[in-house]
């Protein structure tokens, strides 16, 4: 399966989340998005994960990606659940590229396009 790791995936899998270790680990094509290395940097540049980035490919945020955003947000705001700006911007990534999020993040779950493996 290609997967797009969402940041919280990724702070789950730091902190030692066996589900989050196991869901990592079992993807064949681990991607992650340029936005997703920024929301965990913020708050954990050591080593251990500036090396976990190091691994797998990082995806830019594109013009592409920005308009598929700018429809997620319209159909949201349309049913009035709107979710995090940052979700909407990976989402659309994901959805660009074909790709599964892997997240821990409830908030993937109100967009219809993508597909969302759920770490518990």
């Amino acid at each position: 399966m290609k997967v797009l790791v969402d940041a919280s995936a990724i702070i789950e899998w730091r902190a030692g989340n066996p589900n989050a270790i196991r869901a990592i680990n079992e993807s064949e094509n681990i991607n992650i998005s340029s936005l997703s290395q920024y929301e965990v940097l913020v708050g954990d540049e050591s080593e251990k994960v500036k090396d976990f980035f190091r691994n797998f490919p990082l995806l830019p945020f594109t013009a592409r990606d920005s308009l598929k955003a700018v429809n997620i947000y319209r159909a949201l705001a349309k049913k009035g659940k709107v979710i995090n700006t940052m979700d909407i911007l990976i989402a659309a990534q994901a959805f660009e590229r074909g790709l599964t999020i892997v997240t821990k993040d409830g908030d993937f779950d109100r967009i219809k396009d993508v597909e969302v493996v759920k770490i518990e």
